[in-house]
């Protein structure tokens, strides 16, 4: 009797013993397997796609005063180097904050303070706020721009600078719908994209385009110019202390809108005016053909 209940104990123990080491062996294979295949896909896999930012751990904090001014914490090189990525991008590789970028909250923040400044009409008749307490939608991602002709290892592998990231804030408020490009570094707003919708022909001045230039963290100079296209709805902002430029252009569209009568069942058709509104730095070389459009006129 015991030596049975002896050997019924000594086969649990080695069925359990079985079961364990046939799921680890398979694991294993399954790792290695994985492994191979992501090896001959082109794909791997690294733990953080974007470099902590050197030049911040001498000083406080990543969100110290600093970030309000891009040239107090980027070269004119860095600057221009982070606008020619971005807009050049064909997509952008989403990841987490590191450290030396501002986090989605203080990058939400900054667009409404931006939307404030610019004095952005979202078309809302309660009283407005930096703190924007109204009803609005907001998105906001963090990624860094990638081109279709690098090459694909190479970038996943190779760590990318903090500042050729961008957070890309989405704001829907009353008849105002915006798109914000936030330097993940410096805070400051890089490139907006804005419809607003209209009561008639009213288009933005262009002397916001200074504006935007001075919210950017960009340095003025007396010898600073502005170059104005009415026809076109084109406007550009020039220095001689920065390696890029600011742009802005307006276009002027007409949605329509099917409404359904509630007393006849009869289509409606409500026309809405809009105004696009694009504010965005630019490098020399990409303004050559805005500038060519610009002075043909």
């Amino acid at each position: 009797m015991i030596k049975r209940h002896i050997h019924t104990f000594f086969s649990m123990i080695f069925a359990i013993v079985f079961i364990y080491g046939s799921t680890l062996c398979m694991n294993t294979v399954l790792k290695q397997r994985q492994d191979k295949f992501l090896t001959e896909s082109g794909v791997t896999t690294v733990q953080t796609p974007v470099k902590a930012w050197q030049e911040l751990e001498s000083t406080e904090s990543a969100d110290s005063d600093k970030t309000s001014d891009s040239t107090s914490v980027l070269s004119n090189e860095q600057i221009e180097d982070a606008v020619r990525s971005w807009n050049n991008r064909t997509t952008a590789v989403l990841h987490s904050p590191v450290k030396g970028q501002i986090s989605m909250e203080k990058a939400i923040d900054k667009s409404k303070e931006w939307l404030w400044d610019m004095e952005i009409d979202t078309g809302n008749n309660e009283s407005r706020s930096v703190s924007y307490n109204t009803d609005i939608l907001v998105y906001a991602t963090l990624g860094y721009a990638t081109q279709d002709t690098d090459n694909k290892k190479s970038n996943m592998n190779e760590q990318k600078e903090p500042y050729y990231s961008f957070w890309n804030v989405q704001i829907e408020e009353g008849d105002m719908n915006a798109i914000l490009y936030v330097n993940a570094v410096t805070g400051n707003v890089w490139g907006a994209h804005i419809d607003i919708k209209t009561d008639g022909m009213h288009v933005p001045s262009y002397d916001s385009i200074e504006k935007f230039w001075n919210l950017a963290g960009m340095k003025t100079s007396k010898s600073d110019w502005l170059n104005i296209n009415e026809k076109d709805m084109q406007a550009i902002y020039e220095s001689n202390e920065e390696q890029v430029h600011a742009v802005m252009e307006c276009e002027r569209s007409t949605y329509v809108k099917n409404e359904i009568s509630d007393y006849k069942g009869d289509k409606i058709y409500t026309d809405y005016d809009y105004i696009t509104v694009e504010y965005r730095l630019e490098t020399t070389q990409e303004d050559f053909t805005t500038k060519a459009k610009l002075y043909s006129k």
